[in-house]
């Protein structure tokens, strides 16, 4: 009778569906494909993606438009014992190849847009500094230190590097591994390896400078290898088929171990450092060395360095130097059997190393004595001091031993300065085993529960990228102390070790999915990066930096979305449980400097009251305006084309975009100020948020520049061209949909209204309906087709990241249901295990993978800084997932590592909210929403609030393989409107 009956947490309900087929005088029996074999399509080629059949021919990718009659019960079949850790899931190595989605072949202008700009990083989530194997030697702007592509090593680097990014790999060190023919002569040995380094540096500057980067070529120093593991704890190769290195890591801590299988060989290290300038060079000290005015000699059985790297600034006072440095302690030990599987003891080398520095190159190495098979190499960072990296490793790498709590009591009492003497067992063991169990902790938040479409493939894809979105920002503060530099200054101050520091915010992509996933899924952490901003904003000129990167303020990109970030984590209620009068002291600091960056006075003086908590003075250090051309844009209410806002080493003109962009920057500016009482800010703010609607041409229907005198430039504007000058990383018909994500009803008034705007949509993405012409259901939609020779959306560029969503708005949330499918389908595809595919361009410090980890768990923040926050309702990738939902008590991560972490990770959890979002039915064709149910209830409307996600347990969403057309049609079941502070949207 077409009958399926569903039991759900609430109860049982029955849904009527008669099963149709595509052609008439026959019926489905069970769930079939639409292609069943090549010949079926001519000219056609199948690739399965996450389980799904996409078919492609001419570009053109097609759900199933097969319907299967739903089970009377939904048996819930769990994840394959082979992808049910979650670490172990993770593959490091997608992202760092090129991609090939269509959409980045045909949008990337330059080589490095077609990069994911990934590297196989090992660590801690947010770790300080993180292992990295090396295939390009030197720094460069937009390149990364290793890319798939490249088939060989030049070694490992200390990296700092942001992930995905067009920054660059800043503070960094290189660690070079050498084996020679023994020879007996240590003194003649040393002297000759001593010039050859001297003389490889030399040659490997100049060619740095003549190069292209990244580099095509291997490097005279460069190594064919086999990779043996690479986990996000742990990295192990074998180079040349020689030498085995492996390579573990916590926050601010990291241990190297090299073993060469040839007895004939004598191993040897180089250790340079990375500063991209001629402007200065590595300060390298080698702390034993006593070679009677000889640049190397003899050390003992440990070669000690302390090295501080100069930081070469990026976009504003692009060339000079940052106000801190990169340091780093290092020690070098060698012996035998330091990696012995057996009870026996390892042996330490009982004779000297030996060891040089080449100063002008910011270098040193150093070499085993004859007979010597290993060599371990132990390193502390921190970007106060090299003492301070010194207590960092004392500290991390101290849980090894068994002596560790006392340690660390000993280093809390300034008793200690040295890191503990380690057996390389005990180091790359356990550093491995200590950063894996912090993966697990915070991988964990997320529990795919049921199996997914796809299987292991899709677990491998979205724990790799929830990995990835765990990379940045960056811990800037020391262990115990709370250390860290004073915000565009060589100073130091403190969080007394009451919270951490973070650092690299790259805002105008993050802001948008990563940092609001960072609120629901690790709040503690999230709150950290908020008062991370505040501090940075109170220690320069009182408002926020834009795009803070090496302790700077670059001023890159455009808009003023660090105080999006802000105001999302208050909105969402991250300083809620803590004490009153320090949230109260936060909402206020927040306000007041994202109000100054919308050149709008506040009347309180909290500011002042805040800095007392972190510093007591100010420095003005001359940072870049946040908002260049607002003078204009408050007087205009846009910025005019004659506002030519040529910035140096930055981007320049984009006055459309800005316009755009600030305007969106108001409105949650506006919502701020109504937060803290500022009723005559927030009013302005709010009318502001509206000049986007100014720069609207309807004679072109795209938004273009206007003049002072209010007129439009005559101008054919093309569409799809890339390149205007007046517009940031797209054309124009991005910027026409990405625009006004915060008052989406607005846009499609302005767009000529529902059907209009939903037409152009169509258009835009290339996407067409198939409709039922035979059976009962006659007339009604039957699939989705997606056609991507014809579709000019760009999922690679950020601000287009919420447009999927926009038929939500629509009363169409079917149609973002299969897109949502579609785009992971084909701008996340892995490729193959040799490509480092797996992202649509670069990842932009995690927003490319915050983006997917939505579409899986079928959620997203359409508007980031609502005063009323929700997430829409789309397609989850995941037919089963739990989200750990914890709240911040004011206790951020402590910063010592303890050795009982896993019993409190446990105790976490169980106090922690649990939220299901069951997807039944999930399948490779099943995408398409039927019901939905909240707890039980029957859930009408395309979104939730925020708060809904604690107070209920479970989403139910029942899936099918043809569109429900009519679930959250209505005007009042779609998400809600902007509305004037004060007042509430209906």
């Amino acid at each position: 009778d077409g009958q399926a009956r569903h039991t759900y947490p609430g109860g049982a309900h029955t849904t009527a569906r008669m099963e149709r087929r595509v052609t008439a005088g026959a019926r489905w029996r069970g769930e079939k494909n639409l292609v069943s074999s090549r010949a079926a399509l001519p000219g056609c080629y199948l690739l399965a993606i996450f389980g799904a059949t996409i078919v492609f021919g001419n570009g053109l990718d097609t759900f199933s438009t097969q319907h299967s009659a739903v089970e009377e019960q939904h048996e819930l079949v769990p994840v394959s014992d082979k992808c049910s850790d979650a670490t172990e899931a993770v593959d490091t190595s997608l992202g760092t190849g090129r991609s090939t989605a269509r959409s980045a072949i045909l949008m990337a202008r330059s080589w490095n847009e077609a990069f994911g700009a990934v590297v196989p990083f090992v660590g801690t989530p947010h770790g300080m500094t993180q292992w990295t194997p090396e295939s390009q030697p030197a720094v460069n702007k937009c390149h990364a230190p290793y890319y798939m592509h490249n088939k060989w090593l030049t070694g490992y680097r200390l990296s700092h590097w942001l992930s995905g990014s067009c920054t660059i790999d800043y503070g960094s060190v290189s660690v070079i591994p050498l084996w020679l023919e023994s020879s007996g002569d240590l003194e003649m040995a040393a002297e000759r390896l001593h010039l050859r380094i001297s003389a490889y540096l030399e040659r490997e500057h100049l060619a740095n400078q003549r190069a292209k980067y990244p580099r095509s070529n291997r490097t005279e120093w460069s190594y064919d290898f086999v990779v043996r593991s690479a986990r996000p704890y742990l990295h192990e190769t074998t180079l040349n088929g020689t030498l085995e290195v492996a390579v573990a890591a916590t926050a601010r801590s990291a241990v190297m171990h090299s073993r060469t299988k040839q007895k004939a060989h004598r191993l040897a290290l180089v250790i340079k450092g990375n500063v991209g300038s001629e402007a200065s060079k590595t300060r390298m000290k080698l702390t034993q060395l006593k070679s009677e005015g000889r640049p190397f000699g003899e050390v003992g059985n440990m070669a000690s360095l302390h090295i501080s790297v100069p930081i070469a600034r990026l976009y504003h006072k692009h060339g000079q130097l940052a106000h801190h440095q990169a340091h780093f302690s290092v020690n070098v030990s060698g012996g035998n059997r330091l990696l012995s599987e057996s009870d026996t003891e390892p042996t330490y080398s009982s004779m000297p190393l030996t060891a040089g520095v080449v100063s002008q190159y910011g270098a040193a190495w150093v070499l085993l004595p004859l007979d010597e098979s290993e060599m371990l190499v132990q390193a502390g960072s921190s970007f106060t001091s090299v003492a301070a990296a010194e207590r960092n490793a004392a500290v991390e790498t101290s849980i090894a031993s068994s002596n560790a709590q006392q340690q660390t009591k000993s280093l809390q009492r300034g008793l200690v300065n040295q890191p503990p003497r380690l057996d390389a067992s005990a180091s790359v063991s356990s550093l491995s085993q200590q950063s894996r169990s912090e993966w697990d902790a915070s991988l964990n938040v997320l529990q795919i529960k049921g199996e997914p479409p796809g299987g292991c493939e899709t677990v491998r894809i979205v724990y790799s990228a929830l990995w990835r979105c765990m990379l940045a920002p960056r811990l800037y503060s020391d262990a115990i102390t709370g250390d860290y530099p004073v915000f565009e200054s060589s100073s130091t101050t403190s969080t007394h070790g009451k919270s951490e520091h973070y650092m690299d915010f790259s805002a105008w992509d993050t802001y948008r999915a990563l940092h609001p996933l960072h609120v629901l899924l690790a709040p503690r952490r999230a709150a950290a990066f908020v008062t991370s901003l505040l501090d940075m904003g109170v220690q320069g000129e009182g408002r926020l930096p834009t795009f803070p990167l090496f302790n700077s303020d670059t001023g890159a990109m455009i808009g003023d979305h660090t105080g999006v970030i802000v105001a999302d984590s208050l909105a969402k209620g991250l300083f809620d449980r803590v004490p009153k009068a320090r949230r109260q002291l936060v909402e206020c600091v927040s306000a007041s400097l994202i109000l100054a960056n919308a050149g709008v006075n506040a009347s309180s003086s909290c500011v002042n009251d805040y800095r007392l908590h972190i510093r007591n003075d100010i420095t003005s250090r001359q940072q870049p305006e946040p908002r260049p051309g607002l003078e204009a844009y408050d007087t205009y209410g846009f910025i005019p084309i004659e506002e030519t806002l040529k910035i140096e080493n930055r981007h320049s003109g984009e006055q459309v975009s800005r316009t755009i962009e600030y305007a969106f920057d108001d409105a949650v500016a506006s919502g701020m100020a109504a937060r803290v009482g500022e009723h005559q800010a927030a009013s302005r703010l709010f009318e502001r948020s509206s000049n986007w609607k100014q720069l609207y041409n309807s004679a072109q229907g795209l938004f273009s520049p206007r003049s002072r005198d209010g007129n439009f430039i005559e101008e054919n504007i093309s569409p799809t061209k890339r390149g205007y000058k007046w517009l940031c990383e797209g054309s124009p018909l991005h910027w026409l949909f990405a625009a006004a994500p915060h008052d989406t009803s607005s846009l499609i008034e302005v767009l000529g209204g529902a059907k209009m705007t939903e037409h152009r949509l169509d258009d835009y993405f290339g996407l067409s309906v198939v409709k039922d012409e035979a059976g009962i259901g006659h007339g009604e939609p039957l699939a989705v087709h997606i056609n991507d020779t014809s579709s000019q959306h760009w999922h690679g560029n950020e601000p287009g990241h919420h447009v999927p969503f926009l038929y939500v708005s629509l009363g169409a949330a079917w149609k973002t249901q299969a897109l949502v499918r579609h785009i992971v389908a084909s701008d996340y595809a892995p490729g193959t295990p040799e490509s480092g595919d797996g992202l649509s361009g670069n990842e932009d410090a995690g927003q490319m993978s915050a983006w997917l980890v939505w579409a899986a768990i079928g959620l997203y923040p359409v508007f980031p800084g609502a005063s009323r926050p929700y997430y829409v309702i789309a397609s989850p990738l995941l037919t089963e997932v739990e989200l750990t939902l914890r709240v911040n008590r004011g206790a951020l991560t402590p910063p010592i590592v303890s050795n009982r972490r896993d019993a409190k990770v446990k105790n976490n959890r169980s106090r922690a909210h649990r939220f299901t979002i069951d997807a039944k039915g999930n399948s490779k064709a099943s995408v398409f929403i039927q019901e939905a149910f909240l707890d039980g209830v029957r859930l009408e409307r395309s979104w939730l609030e925020h708060h809904e996600l604690y107070k209920h347990a479970r989403l139910t969403l029942v899936m099918g393989a043809r569109p429900n057309v009519s679930w959250a049609s209505a005007q009042a079941q779609q998400p809600p409107p902007l509305a004037r502070p004060g007042t509430t949207a209906p």
